[in-house]
């Protein structure tokens, strides 16, 4: 059995493991975890800077709250207005009575001025 460590100049720089009949097997040594803590990254996120422009207030255990979630959901057109740009196509779905019930975490997701956003297309409902 040859084994190839990350020193071999034939390894992958970032594994371990061993070759037998063609067959490689992975190695506890090519499973390493970094051993430094990985750095949150700095900027903004899109839900962070979506709750400060509407929800502003809103600690981060209440935005993490489902309860707080659902007894802040969007449940009109009129409403959702005030969040995204609508189509006449959505605009037509919400008067014809079609159910609607976005949480404030999925319409950060969203992005406003897409129409074809995908999250847009799976939450707000559209007339064919």
């Amino acid at each position: 059995m040859k084994k190839v460590t990350s020193g071999d100049k034939d390894a992958d720089s970032l594994s371990s493991w061993s070759s037998v009949g063609g067959v490689h097997r992975i190695t506890l040594e090519s499973l390493a975890f970094p051993t430094e803590p990985v750095r949150p990254r700095r900027q903004r996120s899109r839900a962070a800077a979506f709750r400060a422009r509407y929800f502003p207030g809103t600690r981060a255990a209440e935005w993490a709250d489902w309860r707080w979630q659902l007894k802040h959901a969007v449940r009109s057109t009129v409403e959702l207005e005030r969040f995204i740009r609508l189509t006449d196509d959505e605009r037509a779905a919400g008067a014809a009575g079609l159910p609607l019930q976005i949480t404030p975490h999925y319409l950060s997701l969203i992005d406003p001025d897409d129409p074809v956003d995908p999250i847009r297309r799976c939450m707000v409902p559209t007339r064919f």
